[in-house]
């Protein structure tokens, strides 16, 4: 059986890159998220993503201009903005839902697009590890399934 080993308090520190946002005196460790929490931010984002595309349909209206386009679809957009964005970025600032809805919008708007980046990051690599991981997954399959043909051939030619 394999040895099981944990990692030390440093090694977390290197793993996950921290990136400081400061707001006032605060500065907030932005890392990116776990896989699981990394999950339940994305499908957070898809629901208010739905939402802003459901309720703002006038976009696909050619015949609107864009300032009424932008006009019909701004209180939409930040209503979904105030009411879902707050516990996005809770989940991934690590700052309090509370002190998110006080902060001024465009602040709110940094701190998002700061976990956002930092976020990205981590899925470009974890996009490119996966596609490795999966590649050389179907290599072992075919490998293994290679040699179970192989066994059997013999099995057979044995009885023969």
């Amino acid at each position: 059986m394999t040895e099981v080993t944990r990692l030390k308090e440093g090694d977390w520190k290197e793993i996950f890159n921290i990136s400081l946002f400061t707001i006032g005196s605060t500065e907030l460790p932005i890392k990116a998220l776990v896989l699981e929490d990394l999950a339940d931010v994305c499908a957070m984002i898809g629901k208010a993503s739905d939402v802003i595309i459901q309720k703002t349909a006038i976009f696909q209206d050619k015949s609107k201009s864009i300032s009424t386009k932008i006009e019909v679809a701004a209180p939409v957009i930040a209503k979904v903005i105030a009411n879902d964005f707050p516990e996005i970025v809770q989940k991934m600032s690590g700052l309090h839902i509370d002190d998110i809805k006080k902060l001024p919008a465009p602040i709110q708007v940094e701190l998002a697009l700061k976990c956002v980046e930092v976020n990205l990051e981590s899925m470009e690599s974890l996009a490119k590890n996966l596609q490795a991981l999966m590649e050389k997954a179907v290599t072992l399959s075919q490998s293994v399934n290679n040699m179970g043909k192989e066994a059997k051939e013999e099995q057979v030619a044995t009885i023969k």
